[in-house]
């Protein structure tokens, strides 16, 4: 999920988007390894902080986790 997002921003966008390591996202699959969380909603509020303010962040990312 991380990879698509942040790739698609590092092709279209470029910096600061084509900096950031994909790589660090492995451990969000399974729930950070508890399966406690999706993985998708923790690599999900970074991608959606990462082109918001906090509040609006806040705002979208509690819409997400409440559908």
């Amino acid at each position: 999920m991380a990879e698509g997002f942040f790739g698609e921003l590092a092709d279209k966008v470029g910096y600061p988007f084509n900096q950031i390591p994909v790589a660090a996202f492995t451990n969000y699959g399974g729930g950070f390894t508890q399966a406690s969380l999706c993985g998708c909603i923790g690599a999900a509020a970074a991608c959606i902080g990462s082109v918001c303010e906090p509040d609006t962040a806040k705002k979208i990312l509690g819409e997400l986790e409440n559908w």
